[in-house]
């Protein structure tokens, strides 16, 4: 915490670069026909919680593109398109 009048710390500045997260890769996903039959009906209806909705558009982006662009495609963390 600064005094009044002080500057802050240049480490204290936060950060506007995007550094890798730590841990291990994530792996590949493969999602077959029947699998992509279900999330997309999921994704249809019109009950459908959105947390559920939201995981399945996680999952069937990730299946065809790097964790890193299902993030910024879907608008959410990395650290969510990881869990």
């Amino acid at each position: 915490m600064c005094h009044r009048g002080a500057q802050p710390h240049p480490k204290s500045i936060l950060r506007t670069e995007v550094l890798p997260m730590a841990g291990t890769q994530p792996y590949p996903i493969t999602v077959t026909l029947a699998q992509q039959a279900v999330l997309d009906r999921f994704l249809r209806q019109y009950t459908c919680l959105q947390a559920l909705a939201r995981r399945s558009k996680i999952i069937l982006a990730a299946a065809r593109q790097p964790n890193k662009s299902v993030s910024r495609t879907l608008g959410c963390s990395p650290t969510t398109v990881r869990l």
